[in-house]
């Protein structure tokens, strides 16, 4: 399924990403990359004030996590 996000790149403390089709930069605050075990990878960013956190993994390891 997908949710219209799209990772562009980044660089010295920024994610540069595209969200329904608008392009956005952010600071990057902290990452947690991919590993097997959590089967997922996230980043924590800041855009416009609001903390967010962002998640990319197996589809059925985050609808588990969904409430």
């Amino acid at each position: 399924m997908r949710m219209g996000f799209a990772f562009i790149g980044a660089s010295a403390g920024t994610v540069d990403m595209k969200i329904q089709n608008k392009n956005m930069q952010m600071e990057l605050i902290d990452s947690f990359e991919f590993d097997s075990a959590r089967k997922r990878m996230s980043v924590i960013v800041k855009h416009n004030g609001v903390y967010k956190m962002l998640i990319k993994g197996a589809d059925n390891i985050i609808k588990l996590r969904l409430n």
